[in-house]
């Protein structure tokens, strides 16, 4: 069995995966409760872990206490040049964010086709592959992080709270409202960036804990009909493990 771990900013996402590819368990938790969650059982089957971090040396060590028990060797992946026909044109292609280029792996296997890899977490990334090539992407605040920032710098206006409009009525879901369509936006631009550059139109899968809102947005918004892909860190992470 495979133990794969997301460490993203905010949360730790697992899996637990069989040889053959299937996933047997999952969860998630807050990284700072993260010590405090009793060891899942079934991770004790496991032969491997693989880690994908973006949260820093710090997350790493408290990771590291907890998965002590085990006695298992952790390999913390890194992203690469190329991972089978995927190859990374990233400036410094080691800088790539690491759970970037795992939901890249997942989507590329998935599909070889001009491809959009949205992560809608803490921050909101959006990664363009053509022609088995990652040819780069874009990073911005997430749902929470546009949303709490309006908020935060808007003393006189109450804007916690609120929901999803088409047409708000009101401060508090005008400001929601106005964050998602911000993120369905950068989305839309890229998309219609690939659209050029492929000369068709890609394929968009959506990821993070924020997708399923920004799917429907797409939709309704923008006309553009996304695949929720819950799992696809994870499932990069998996994908990964059969080059070790």
């Amino acid at each position: 069995m495979i133990l794969a771990i997301d460490i993203g900013n905010t949360r730790s996402k697992w899996a637990v995966f069989g040889v053959d590819g299937a996933m047997q368990d999952s969860g998630v938790a807050f990284n700072e409760k993260l010590a405090e969650t009793a060891l899942p059982e079934v991770w004790r089957t496991c032969s491997q872990v693989l880690v994908a971090n973006v949260a820093g040396e710090q997350a790493a060590e408290k990771l590291k206490a907890y998965l002590a028990p085990l006695a298992l060797t952790i390999h913390w992946v890194k992203s690469s040049t190329q991972f089978g026909a995927l190859k990374n044109t990233y400036d410094d292609p080691v800088k790539l964010g690491v759970d970037r280029w795992a939901a890249l792996i997942a989507a590329h296997d998935s599909t070889h086709e001009p491809c959009l890899v949205v992560n809608a977490g803490t921050a909101l990334t959006v990664d363009a592959i053509d022609q088995n090539t990652f040819i780069g992407g874009v990073i911005a605040p997430g749902l929470h992080m546009l949303h709490s920032a309006f908020v935060k710098n808007t003393a006189a206006v109450d804007a916690t709270g609120g929901s999803y409009q088409v047409f708000p009525k009101n401060t508090q879901n005008a400001a929601y409202t106005g964050a998602l369509l911000a993120m369905a936006g950068a989305v839309a631009a890229m998309y219609a960036e690939l659209e050029k550059t492929a000369h068709q139109s890609p394929i968009c899968i959506v990821t993070g804990g924020d997708g399923k809102l920004l799917i429907q947005s797409l939709k309704q918004s923008f006309q553009i009909n996304a695949i929720d892909h819950e799992y696809l860190v994870l499932r990069g992470l998996f994908l990964m493990s059969k080059a070790l």
